[in-house]
């Protein structure tokens, strides 16, 4: 058996349906030694399972999947992953988790500590989190501010893009001993994007927090009216 699971977050079953599921079904029409194709859509959440003959080498039925896999056209930023190859499983739902803080405090929680414990349990095969919110960097940009310092949202992101990574500078030696030399820049907090130089005015560099502010927040669904939301995934810098 291959399981396809596919997140989609923040849509409706029916789109989830038709742009995720229904590709993957179609791709996967004719795939040697299947018996039987299943399916089912959920908010956010595409589960397609795909049952062999016994016979069928586990490993080369993954990898015929994982090859049809990209040929499927799917929206953008949607991927899709194969579940681990396992015996029966056994779900585990919580209802309840007794953390004081808010959803993005229970989500990050669930992602750094309670998903790491639970894989060395032994016979886990793994932990799929699903639901919650996920913390963000937000730059909240004043369109007066933009105007004045001449300075455009693409711009931004294109800053914000490239200031965001360390480098390699190579090594030099002295005396009998190798320095290895690298440029630290990778984000770590408000302060550091509140930093980065987006232009210069009249010799003076021009940075993010001269056109905006920069906040740690959940992400929502809309932008106030005297300002532009522009939000980064906190996850990854964690």
């Amino acid at each position: 058996m291959v399981e396809v699971i596919t997140q989609w977050p923040g849509h409706a079953a029916e789109e989830v349906e038709r742009l995720v599921t229904l590709p993957t079904e179609v791709e996967m029409n004719g795939v040697p030694k299947m018996e039987i194709q299943r399916s089912i859509s959920l908010y956010g959440l595409s589960d397609v399972i795909l049952t062999f003959d016994e016979d069928t080498d586990d490993y080369l039925a993954r990898q015929i999947v994982f090859q049809r896999l990209s040929e499927v056209a799917y929206p953008t930023g949607v991927t899709p992953t194969l579940a681990p190859l396992s015996s029966p499983r056994v779900w585990f739902t919580a209802t309840s988790c007794k953390v004081r803080s808010h959803t993005a405090g229970i989500e990050t929680f669930e992602d750094w500590v309670i998903e790491r414990e639970y894989k060395q349990v032994r016979g886990v095969a793994d932990d799929s989190g699903f639901g919650g919110t996920v913390m963000q960097y937000q730059v909240l940009l004043d369109p007066a501010r933009l105007y004045g310092y001449h300075i455009t949202v693409p711009q931004i992101i294109q800053q914000l893009s490239v200031n965001n990574a360390n480098t390699g500078g190579g090594f030099y030696p002295q005396g009998g001993q190798f320095y290895y030399v690298r440029g630290l820049g990778l984000i770590k907090d408000v302060q550091d994007i509140g930093s980065v130089i987006i232009g210069s005015q009249n010799g003076v560099p021009v940075r993010i927090r001269d056109v905006g502010e920069v906040t740690s927040a959940t992400p929502r669904a809309w932008a106030s009216s005297d300002s532009t939301r522009m939000t980064m995934p906190s996850k990854a810098s964690l």
